[in-house]
């Protein structure tokens, strides 16, 4: 069956190994680099680099699984004060038409986040400007996004 530690060490070698080669092709490293590599080879080099860059940030390929624990809940907690310090209108769903939204307290932002983040949306309270719809569309997409990646992570852990 193989060493487990061992396997996720190699894993995070070989992502690394591969992140400083396209690092190399970006700066051009050497005569070497910059003869093989044209231009178009080193921009998308530098994407690969980037998506390297946030793999390993928001989930460490699958090998770290605390980490996308740790990315959503900087994504909840960003969010919820965004829409705090935006002074984002929230509606409530009791409240009558003529009422204009007025701005929630944080308790009441960090609720919107949550249920925009896990997508239940129980429509008790609202966002009721262009921004606020905008933002919590943007959740209801960074939240399942998540959640897959959390699940791949735990699926790869029992699995070995």
């Amino acid at each position: 069956m193989g060493d487990v530690r061992q396997a996720d060490r190699l894993l995070l070698l070989e992502m690394e190994a591969d992140r400083r080669e396209q690092w190399d092709i970006v700066v051009t490293a050497s005569k070497w680099h910059q003869n093989r590599y044209t231009q178009g080879d080193r921009h998308r080099a530098l994407g690969r680099w980037l998506l390297h860059c946030v793999e390993g940030a928001i989930w460490g390929y699958g090998v770290r699984i605390h980490r996308i624990a740790l990315t959503a809940l900087a994504i909840l907690t960003g969010s919820s004060f965004l829409f705090w310090l935006l002074s984002i209108p929230l509606r409530m769903a009791d409240d009558k038409p003529e009422v204009e939204a007025i701005h929630r307290d944080l308790i009441d932002c960090i609720y919107v986040s949550v249920m925009a983040f896990t997508t239940v949306g129980f429509g008790d309270i609202t966002p009721s400007s262009i921004l606020g719809k905008i933002t919590t569309s943007a959740f209801g997409i960074i939240g399942p996004i998540c959640l897959g990646l959390f699940v791949a992570a735990a699926y790869r852990r029992i699995q070995r």
